[in-house]
């Protein structure tokens, strides 16, 4: 039973052997996310797995029933974190994650009262935002529609996914796709100059298309585009396609 009243932990350990031995499974923490007072399924919450130092290892997000799947890149020591507009962060105890073995940590998050910011917090933002830009080589004042602050995003309410307003932003030479990978799972691409998909990196941390597809547009404070050469720069050849920088509402630039 966990001391923590709004997190509920459980551990399954996988058979293994089928017909002349498979090889082990992957070391995985799944779960449910779900609104305290309600019981709520929460779709589109951040789940981020941190490693001993408190690094982000990986990232995930919950889908349209509220539940998660994140896998550790190794064995070893984790926190697993659930966050969401509106609520308040939890995170669950450390968890030792191994081959082999699922670890069940279901999150009832409760919910935040969240203050309007004022412009002066914004700016500052802002500001922040340049610098860390410049550390990427980047110069923010370069960007021009490749750049799209909360106000653009806003414009789309309703929209499936960030590719959305990114797509109405009609950049030169970007082009954005949503698809449908295996299994029904959506995805999103965005990519130069008709070339392979751009990496697409959330809050610091690269994630895959079909995570990118599931983040709420709604969350993001801004959304950045690179070009290859740009992205190059920072990621080396995984930013050959160039990158998508997303950032979430009150997330630091630098995390």
């Amino acid at each position: 039973m966990s001391i923590y009243p709004a997190i509920r932990l459980a551990t399954i350990s996988w058979m293994l052997g089928l017909a002349g031995g498979a090889g082990a499974s992957a070391q995985v923490a799944t779960g449910l996310v779900t609104d305290e007072s309600t019981g709520v399924p929460v779709p589109g919450a951040e789940i981020s797995l941190l490693d001993g130092s408190r690094d982000v290892g990986r990232r995930a997000v919950s889908d349209a029933t509220g539940r998660y799947t994140i896998e550790a890149p190794a064995p070893g020591a984790y926190w697993v974190t659930a966050d969401f507009l509106g609520y308040t962060r939890l995170e669950s105890p450390l968890l030792n994650l191994e081959v082999e073995r699922t670890v069940v940590v279901d999150f009832e998050l409760p919910v935040d009262a969240i203050e309007l910011e004022g412009l002066q917090v914004e700016a500052e933002r802002d500001r922040e935002l340049r610098e860390r830009l410049r550390l990427y080589g980047v110069r923010p004042e370069a960007l021009g529609a490749r750049w799209l602050r909360r106000t653009e995003i806003e414009r789309w309410p309703t929209a499936e996914d960030f590719g959305v307003a990114l797509r109405a932003q009609a950049i030169a030479s970007v082009q954005v796709s949503r698809g449908v990978e295996r299994g029904g799972r959506p995805s999103v691409c965005v990519s130069y100059r008709r070339g392979g998909c751009a990496l697409i990196v959330w809050n610091g941390t690269p994630v895959t298309p079909e995570t990118a597809a599931l983040i709420p547009p709604t969350s993001l404070e801004s959304v950045v585009v690179l070009t290859p050469m740009e992205a190059t720069l920072s990621y080396g050849t995984d930013g050959g396609n160039g990158a998508v920088l997303l950032f979430s509402i009150g997330a630091s630039p630098g995390r």
